[in-house]
Protein backbone atom coordinates (compact mmCIF):
# COMPACT_ATOMS: atom_id res chain seq x y z
CA UNK A 1 0.00 0.00 0.00
CA UNK A 2 2.94 2.67 0.55
CA UNK A 3 3.74 2.54 -3.18
CA UNK A 4 0.26 3.29 -4.08
CA UNK A 5 0.38 6.28 -1.48
CA UNK A 6 3.86 7.13 -3.13
CA UNK A 7 2.18 7.02 -6.48
CA UNK A 8 -0.85 9.41 -5.30
CA UNK A 9 1.76 12.09 -4.28
CA UNK A 10 2.57 12.29 -8.30
CA UNK A 11 -0.33 13.84 -9.45
CA UNK A 12 1.02 14.24 -12.53
CA UNK A 13 1.74 10.64 -13.61
CA UNK A 14 -1.46 9.33 -11.79
CA UNK A 15 -3.37 10.99 -14.37
CA UNK A 16 -1.51 9.08 -16.94
CA UNK A 17 -2.65 5.81 -15.13
CA UNK A 18 -5.66 3.71 -16.00
CA UNK A 19 -7.54 5.24 -12.98
CA UNK A 20 -10.51 3.40 -12.23
CA UNK A 21 -9.13 -0.02 -12.43
CA UNK A 22 -5.39 0.56 -10.58
CA UNK A 23 -6.52 2.79 -7.96
CA UNK A 24 -9.57 0.69 -7.28
CA UNK A 25 -7.99 -2.36 -7.15
CA UNK A 26 -5.36 -0.68 -4.19
CA UNK A 27 -8.32 0.58 -1.98
CA UNK A 28 -10.81 -2.25 -1.99
CA UNK A 29 -10.59 -5.85 -1.51
CA UNK A 30 -13.13 -7.35 -3.34
CA UNK A 31 -12.35 -5.77 -6.77
CA UNK A 32 -13.56 -1.95 -7.82
CA UNK A 33 -16.82 0.27 -7.74
CA UNK A 34 -19.98 0.93 -10.06
CA UNK A 35 -22.16 -1.61 -10.34
CA UNK A 36 -24.06 -3.66 -8.14
CA UNK A 37 -20.91 -4.69 -5.64
CA UNK A 38 -20.18 -2.50 -2.93
CA UNK A 39 -15.93 -2.18 -1.84
CA UNK A 40 -15.12 -2.98 1.05
CA UNK A 41 -12.26 -0.16 1.24
CA UNK A 42 -8.63 -1.81 2.51
CA UNK A 43 -7.35 1.84 3.28
CA UNK A 44 -9.43 4.59 3.58
CA UNK A 45 -6.11 7.19 3.43
CA UNK A 46 -6.06 6.53 0.08
CA UNK A 47 -9.74 7.64 -0.91
CA UNK A 48 -8.90 10.77 0.65
CA UNK A 49 -5.65 11.32 -1.49
CA UNK A 50 -7.87 10.67 -4.44
CA UNK A 51 -10.51 13.56 -2.88
CA UNK A 52 -7.60 16.02 -1.77
CA UNK A 53 -6.05 15.50 -5.40
CA UNK A 54 -8.89 16.44 -6.88
CA UNK A 55 -9.36 13.20 -8.41
CA UNK A 56 -12.41 11.39 -6.90
CA UNK A 57 -14.70 11.71 -9.83
CA UNK A 58 -11.93 9.91 -12.11
CA UNK A 59 -12.05 6.66 -9.84
CA UNK A 60 -15.89 6.93 -8.52
CA UNK A 61 -19.11 7.48 -9.77
CA UNK A 62 -22.16 8.75 -8.07
CA UNK A 63 -24.11 5.74 -6.29
CA UNK A 64 -21.14 3.34 -5.75
CA UNK A 65 -21.00 2.03 -2.57
CA UNK A 66 -18.09 1.68 -0.05
CA UNK A 67 -18.26 -0.31 2.73
CA UNK A 68 -17.18 0.07 6.96
CA UNK A 69 -17.38 -1.56 9.49
CA UNK A 70 -18.53 -0.76 13.26
CA UNK A 71 -18.40 -2.78 16.06
CA UNK A 72 -22.25 -2.12 17.34
CA UNK A 73 -24.00 -1.84 13.82
CA UNK A 74 -21.63 -4.47 11.50
CA UNK A 75 -20.73 -3.01 7.87
CA UNK A 76 -22.10 0.15 7.17
CA UNK A 77 -22.68 0.49 2.96
CA UNK A 78 -22.16 4.02 2.49
CA UNK A 79 -23.90 5.76 -1.25
CA UNK A 80 -21.40 7.80 -2.97
CA UNK A 81 -23.96 11.15 -3.23
CA UNK A 82 -21.98 13.70 -4.23
CA UNK A 83 -18.65 14.41 -5.34
CA UNK A 84 -17.21 18.14 -4.27
CA UNK A 85 -20.75 18.89 -3.47
CA UNK A 86 -19.75 20.13 0.09
CA UNK A 87 -16.96 22.69 0.75
CA UNK A 88 -14.48 21.88 3.65
CA UNK A 89 -14.17 24.07 6.49
CA UNK A 90 -10.62 23.68 6.98
CA UNK A 91 -9.55 26.02 4.14
CA UNK A 92 -6.52 23.65 3.23
CA UNK A 93 -8.78 21.65 1.43
CA UNK A 94 -10.86 22.28 -1.44
CA UNK A 95 -12.55 18.81 -2.19
CA UNK A 96 -14.94 16.72 -0.65
CA UNK A 97 -16.77 13.15 -1.25
CA UNK A 98 -20.17 13.10 0.46
CA UNK A 99 -21.74 9.55 1.56
CA UNK A 100 -24.88 8.79 3.16
CA UNK A 101 -25.83 5.17 4.53
CA UNK A 102 -27.46 3.22 2.04
CA UNK A 103 -30.16 1.75 4.89
CA UNK A 104 -31.49 2.99 8.18
CA UNK A 105 -29.17 2.07 11.05
CA UNK A 106 -31.79 1.71 13.53
CA UNK A 107 -35.41 3.17 14.15
CA UNK A 108 -35.13 3.20 18.01
CA UNK A 109 -34.14 7.26 17.12
CA UNK A 110 -35.79 10.17 18.49
CA UNK A 111 -34.73 13.30 17.04
CA UNK A 112 -35.28 15.36 20.56
CA UNK A 113 -37.20 13.98 24.04
CA UNK A 114 -40.04 15.93 25.32
CA UNK A 115 -39.44 18.66 27.82
CA UNK A 116 -41.91 19.16 30.53
CA UNK A 117 -40.37 22.16 31.73
CA UNK A 118 -40.24 24.40 28.21
CA UNK A 119 -42.95 27.10 28.48
CA UNK A 120 -43.76 26.22 24.86
CA UNK A 121 -46.45 23.43 25.50
CA UNK A 122 -45.80 21.64 22.41
CA UNK A 123 -42.60 21.13 23.16
CA UNK A 124 -43.22 20.04 27.02
CA UNK A 125 -45.03 17.04 25.11
CA UNK A 126 -43.33 15.96 21.53
CA UNK A 127 -39.81 17.72 22.17
CA UNK A 128 -37.69 20.39 20.00
CA UNK A 129 -37.37 20.53 16.30
CA UNK A 130 -34.05 22.28 16.77
CA UNK A 131 -31.21 20.60 14.89
CA UNK A 132 -28.59 22.30 16.45
CA UNK A 133 -29.93 21.30 19.84
CA UNK A 134 -31.05 17.89 19.41
CA UNK A 135 -30.01 14.63 20.79
CA UNK A 136 -29.73 13.15 17.88
CA UNK A 137 -27.08 15.54 16.48
CA UNK A 138 -25.35 14.82 19.74
CA UNK A 139 -25.53 11.32 19.19
CA UNK A 140 -24.41 11.24 15.93
CA UNK A 141 -20.85 12.95 16.45
CA UNK A 142 -20.10 11.56 20.19
CA UNK A 143 -17.80 8.66 20.55
CA UNK A 144 -19.08 8.27 24.05
CA UNK A 145 -20.34 5.60 26.48
CA UNK A 146 -23.92 5.31 27.05
CA UNK A 147 -24.87 7.47 29.76
CA UNK A 148 -21.97 9.99 28.67
CA UNK A 149 -22.45 11.06 25.61
CA UNK A 150 -25.36 13.64 26.00
CA UNK A 151 -25.50 17.48 27.51
CA UNK A 152 -28.17 19.55 28.09
CA UNK A 153 -28.38 22.25 25.18
CA UNK A 154 -30.79 24.35 26.64
CA UNK A 155 -32.24 25.38 30.44
CA UNK A 156 -35.22 22.70 29.25
CA UNK A 157 -33.52 20.03 27.41
CA UNK A 158 -33.54 16.08 28.47
CA UNK A 159 -31.74 13.64 27.12
CA UNK A 160 -33.29 11.01 24.76
CA UNK A 161 -34.80 7.59 25.71
CA UNK A 162 -31.39 5.80 23.87
CA UNK A 163 -29.60 8.36 25.56
CA UNK A 164 -28.41 5.81 28.62
CA UNK A 165 -28.66 2.84 26.33
CA UNK A 166 -26.49 3.54 23.62
CA UNK A 167 -22.97 4.53 22.71
CA UNK A 168 -22.45 7.16 20.94
CA UNK A 169 -22.20 6.53 17.04
CA UNK A 170 -18.53 7.26 16.24
CA UNK A 171 -17.59 4.72 19.34
CA UNK A 172 -16.78 1.93 17.39
CA UNK A 173 -16.61 3.14 13.59
CA UNK A 174 -13.19 1.49 12.32
CA UNK A 175 -10.43 4.32 13.17
CA UNK A 176 -9.54 4.45 9.55
CA UNK A 177 -12.45 5.53 7.92
CA UNK A 178 -13.01 8.17 10.96
CA UNK A 179 -9.63 9.92 10.16
CA UNK A 180 -10.60 10.68 6.89
CA UNK A 181 -14.29 11.92 7.76
CA UNK A 182 -13.93 16.40 7.86
CA UNK A 183 -16.01 19.53 9.01
CA UNK A 184 -18.59 21.34 6.53
CA UNK A 185 -20.87 23.93 7.04
CA UNK A 186 -24.79 23.12 6.55
CA UNK A 187 -27.62 25.32 6.87
CA UNK A 188 -30.91 24.53 8.12
CA UNK A 189 -34.41 26.27 8.72
CA UNK A 190 -35.57 27.38 11.86
CA UNK A 191 -39.20 27.13 13.35
CA UNK A 192 -41.44 30.44 13.33
CA UNK A 193 -43.14 29.81 16.22
CA UNK A 194 -40.33 29.54 19.01
CA UNK A 195 -37.20 29.90 16.89
CA UNK A 196 -37.91 33.22 15.16
CA UNK A 197 -37.72 31.38 11.45
CA UNK A 198 -34.65 32.45 9.21
CA UNK A 199 -31.86 29.73 9.66
CA UNK A 200 -28.56 28.39 11.52
CA UNK A 201 -25.68 27.56 9.84
CA UNK A 202 -23.40 25.08 11.98
CA UNK A 203 -20.12 22.71 11.49
CA UNK A 204 -20.71 19.32 11.20
CA UNK A 205 -18.96 16.04 10.96
CA UNK A 206 -21.90 13.66 10.72
CA UNK A 207 -25.20 14.70 10.08
CA UNK A 208 -28.47 14.56 8.77
CA UNK A 209 -29.93 15.61 5.33
CA UNK A 210 -32.13 18.68 4.29
CA UNK A 211 -35.46 18.72 2.76
CA UNK A 212 -33.88 21.10 0.40
CA UNK A 213 -30.55 18.09 -0.30
CA UNK A 214 -33.24 15.46 -0.89
CA UNK A 215 -36.05 16.67 -2.52
CA UNK A 216 -34.74 19.72 -3.78
CA UNK A 217 -36.59 23.31 -3.21
CA UNK A 218 -36.94 25.25 0.05
CA UNK A 219 -38.13 25.06 3.37
CA UNK A 220 -40.42 27.97 4.47
CA UNK A 221 -38.35 29.80 1.55
CA UNK A 222 -34.67 28.57 3.12
CA UNK A 223 -32.72 26.81 1.07
CA UNK A 224 -31.02 24.44 2.87
CA UNK A 225 -28.09 23.66 0.53
CA UNK A 226 -28.18 22.52 -2.70
CA UNK A 227 -29.67 18.80 -3.97
CA UNK A 228 -27.57 15.81 -3.67
CA UNK A 229 -26.53 14.51 -7.16
CA UNK A 230 -27.51 10.85 -6.02
CA UNK A 231 -31.02 12.32 -4.82
CA UNK A 232 -31.64 14.91 -8.29
CA UNK A 233 -30.09 12.42 -10.78
CA UNK A 234 -31.99 9.26 -9.43
CA UNK A 235 -35.40 10.80 -8.94
CA UNK A 236 -39.12 9.99 -10.51
CA UNK A 237 -40.15 13.08 -9.08
CA UNK A 238 -41.91 15.57 -11.34
CA UNK A 239 -41.70 18.14 -8.23
CA UNK A 240 -39.37 18.51 -4.84
CA UNK A 241 -40.84 15.87 -2.74
CA UNK A 242 -43.99 14.82 -4.69
CA UNK A 243 -45.44 10.81 -5.72
CA UNK A 244 -43.58 8.03 -4.64
CA UNK A 245 -39.47 7.51 -5.63
CA UNK A 246 -37.98 4.47 -5.09
CA UNK A 247 -34.31 6.23 -4.49
CA UNK A 248 -35.65 7.85 -0.87
CA UNK A 249 -36.54 4.58 0.51
CA UNK A 250 -34.75 2.83 2.80
CA UNK A 251 -34.63 0.46 4.78
CA UNK A 252 -33.76 -1.88 8.09
CA UNK A 253 -34.17 -5.76 7.89
CA UNK A 254 -36.04 -5.63 4.91
CA UNK A 255 -38.61 -2.94 5.71
CA UNK A 256 -38.82 0.34 4.25
CA UNK A 257 -38.60 2.59 7.58
CA UNK A 258 -39.48 6.70 7.95
CA UNK A 259 -36.04 8.09 8.55
CA UNK A 260 -35.15 12.18 9.60
CA UNK A 261 -34.23 14.47 8.15
CA UNK A 262 -32.42 18.20 10.38
CA UNK A 263 -35.23 20.36 8.87
CA UNK A 264 -37.99 21.68 10.86
CA UNK A 265 -41.60 21.90 9.28
CA UNK A 266 -41.66 25.57 10.16
CA UNK A 267 -44.34 26.24 11.56
CA UNK A 268 -44.45 24.34 14.18
CA UNK A 269 -42.64 24.05 17.23
CA UNK A 270 -41.72 20.18 17.36
CA UNK A 271 -42.51 18.56 14.12
CA UNK A 272 -39.53 17.28 12.06
CA UNK A 273 -39.45 16.39 8.13
CA UNK A 274 -38.93 13.10 7.23
CA UNK A 275 -38.93 10.47 4.64
CA UNK A 276 -41.78 8.45 4.47
CA UNK A 277 -42.10 4.53 3.32
CA UNK A 278 -42.53 5.43 -0.61
CA UNK A 279 -39.79 7.58 -0.97
CA UNK A 280 -42.23 10.90 -0.14
CA UNK A 281 -41.58 13.97 2.00
CA UNK A 282 -43.64 14.10 5.32
CA UNK A 283 -44.59 16.92 6.33
CA UNK A 284 -43.58 16.41 10.11
CA UNK A 285 -42.57 13.67 12.53
CA UNK A 286 -43.25 14.49 16.05
CA UNK A 287 -39.41 15.12 18.15
CA UNK A 288 -40.14 12.50 20.08
CA UNK A 289 -40.87 9.74 18.35
CA UNK A 290 -38.88 6.77 17.22
CA UNK A 291 -37.54 6.66 13.42
CA UNK A 292 -35.01 5.38 11.15
CA UNK A 293 -31.61 7.32 11.08
CA UNK A 294 -29.43 7.43 7.67
CA UNK A 295 -26.50 9.65 8.38
CA UNK A 296 -24.27 11.14 5.95
CA UNK A 297 -20.57 12.46 6.15
CA UNK A 298 -17.79 13.92 3.98
CA UNK A 299 -14.35 12.25 3.07
CA UNK A 300 -12.07 15.04 3.23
Amino acid sequence: MSNVLNLLSESTYIEKMDMQNALLKAIATNGGGGGDTPVEVESWAVVQQLVRLGIAAKVFSIGDQLVCNHATYGKLTWDIIGIDHDTPVNSEYTHSLTIQLHDCLGTIFQFDAAEPTNPDTNRQSYGSNNWSESGIRQWLNSAGNPGTWWQAKTDYDVQPTYATSTAGFMKGLDADFLATVGEVSKITAKNTVTDGGGSDTTTEKFFLLSLTEIYGGLNNSISEGVVYPYYSDNSALTAAGTGTDANRIKYRNGSAQYWWLRSPYPSYSYAVRHVGTTGTVDSGHIADYSGGVAPACCII
